[in-house]
């Protein structure tokens, strides 16, 4: 293809990639906050279990909804996921 021109991509930011930057900030923000609550869970645990609670202790059953909610959503983060992105529909053409 000798005569197809690539994009220039020296012109002024879209605002694509504007948003871009901001969700990349958002993104490290989500998985932080997202392992500091699943961290909260593993101490919640830890006292618990500490205090002398079983293993269907509140304290235990709350902070393992801590880890599994924190840490899941820090995945998310991480992976690029969101609960917010509609899938892509299927070319039907």
């Amino acid at each position: 293809m000798s005569g197809a021109r690539r994009p220039d991509d020296s012109g002024p930011q879209a605002p694509e990639d504007a948003a871009g930057a901001r969700r990349g900030l958002y993104g490290g923000a989500t998985v932080v906050l997202s392992s500091l609550v699943a961290l909260l869970g593993v101490a919640m645990v830890v006292i618990a279990l500490a205090g002398g609670g079983g293993p269907l202790a509140r304290g235990v059953l709350v902070g393992l909804l801590f880890v599994l909610a924190g840490g899941g959503r820090a995945w998310m983060a991480w992976r690029g996921a969101s609960l917010a992105t509609p899938k892509e529909e299927d070319d039907r053409g």
